[in-house]
Formats: C-alpha cells, structure tokens, sequence
C-alpha cells in the first residue's frame, strides 16, 4: 500500500491510497530479489506526491521560497515544510540553452547600498536569464566573459566596472548601452545644451525661451553648488546695501560683517557674478 498526496478537491485534501504489486525474482543471480509495480509518470518510483501536486508545489517554492511558500502550501491544504520546499525547487530540471551572443548586463542589489550581485541576460534569444554573479566585482566579470568567446555585444550601463571587464575579457565584441541608460545620457545632454544657450534662445524667443527649461530637473551636482553659491553671495551684498543705506561707513561694514574692504567695495560698486566653474578634459 502507497500513500500518495494529490492536489485538494475543493477545500478538502486528497489522499490516494494505491495498491501496487511486488514481484519476487527467481532467478538466483539476480542482484534485486524484489521489483514493485511502477504506476507510469504521473506516480514515480518512491514518490509520496503526484507529479501535478509536486508541480505546484514547486511553483509555490519559486514564487515565496521556504518560510512563506511553507505557510501558503498549508493554507490550501498541502502541508509542508519548509526544507521540503526548497528541496523540491532544487530538484526541478534546468534546461540547457546555448551559449548567449548578444549579452545583457546589470547589477541588482542583495542589500540596497552595501551588497550588490550580477545579472547576465540573453538578449538575442528573449530568455529571462543566462546567470547571476555574486558580486559586481570586474575580476568575477572577466573571469565568466571569458568563458564565452562567442560573445560579440554587450548592452551594459553607465558603469566602469562592467565597461574594464569587457574590455579586458572580450576586447573585440561591441559595447553599447542599453534603452535606459541610452535615453537618460540623450535627455542630460540636451538639458545642457539647452541651459548653456539659454542666452541665445532669449534673445531668438523672449520670454516663452523659459518654457523650454523645467525648473523641475534635477540640476548636477556643481550646478547646485553654483546655485547655492550665487544665493549666498547675493544674501550678502543685499545685506552690505542695506547697511550702507543706514549710513555705515565702508570700514564700519567691513567691521561689521568680518570681511575686507576691498571686498566690501566691490560690493558697493556692483553686484556679485556667478562663480565660473572650468570644465575639466574628458
């Protein structure tokens, strides 16, 4: 007698208690004495599941893992442990694909800010996903790219790290970048282009030249230093004319605010310019 689980009738769970035969061989050089009668494919040698019900178990384990895919396996009536669970999702058959040419590859985060992993997508043939690299280390990235000389593009982000280590495993394949990154390096370059001849579209368009520019976008990193700086600089020759019109001499000013004549002179003369960052060579 065999129990076997199958998937629930209902709300009810359901057993199969299967009768098999044992067979005793005769023959004496036999090494097996006994044989059971195999039922087919939906019932395996030694199995305690139906194959269905292991199928759906294992969609359980792949969606929720062991702890959670263990409390919802119970709640609609096929108990099991969690250690089970995760031995069946173990179990399922990987097949084989070959080797990708077209490679996509991003990072994802185990911890968001402290530990990152690697992902290794196929582009050409539509598949989820070829591997995943416990780091985004460019040694773990050389060391896999190696073993795949085949590969002839690589769609990557902005990052160096996966940009060294393609150049260094496969120096011939292409590196181009992926639809994201493609459309966000387009987006910023036009912002800049548009901030830098924001004079000229005055002078072409008047007023309506602002709607071109969303003050909304995020500004880079020396652009709101920049801007800050410039607040700052006018906070403080608003402050040293309304001094000056109290009747303070430009020694009592420079006194005063702690800063030197010179200084307070040119404020008196005229108003601050915005600082002027140089570009550095890329």
């Amino acid at each position: 007698m065999r129990t076997i689980t199958d998937l629930c009738w209902a709300d009810l769970g359901v057993r199969l208690l299967l009768r098999v035969r044992r067979f005793v061989c005769s023959n004496q050089t036999c090494p097996r004495r006994t044989f059971a009668e195999r039922p087919g494919q939906e019932i395996k040698a030694y199995a305690r599941r139906t194959r269905r019900c292991t199928i759906h178990l294992q969609k359980v384990g792949l969606l929720l893992a062991g702890n959670a895919g263990a409390r919802l396996a119970q709640f609609i009536g096929l108990p099991i442990r969690s250690d089970t669970l995760l031995r069946l999702v173990r179990a399922i058959i990987v097949p084989t694909c070959s080797p990708p040419e077209i490679l996509g590859i991003d990072d994802f985060a185990k911890r968001l800010g402290i530990r990152y992993g690697t992902l290794l997508v196929d582009l050409q043939n539509q598949r989820l996903l070829v591997d995943m690299l416990p780091d985004r280390e460019k040694a773990t990235g050389v060391d896999w790219l190696k073993r795949y000389p085949q590969i002839t593009t690589i769609s990557r982000d902005r990052g160096m790290t996966y940009a060294q280590a393609a150049r260094e495993a496969l120096p011939e394949a292409i590196q181009i970048a992926d639809r994201f990154h493609l459309s966000q390096n387009l987006g910023e370059r036009l912002q800049r282009i548009l901030r830098r001849l924001h004079p000229t579209l005055q002078e072409i368009f008047g007023k309506s030249a602002t709607r071109l520019l969303d003050s909304s976008l995020a500004l880079k990193r020396w652009e709101e230093e920049k801007q800050v700086s410039q607040e700052r600089r006018m906070a403080v020759y608003e402050h040293v004319l309304a001094l000056a019109a109290q009747g303070y001499n430009q020694m009592e000013l420079a006194d005063q605010l702690h800063m030197g004549r010179q200084r307070v002179r040119h404020y008196l003369k005229e108003p601050p310019t915005p600082p002027i960052y140089k570009q550095r060579s890329t």
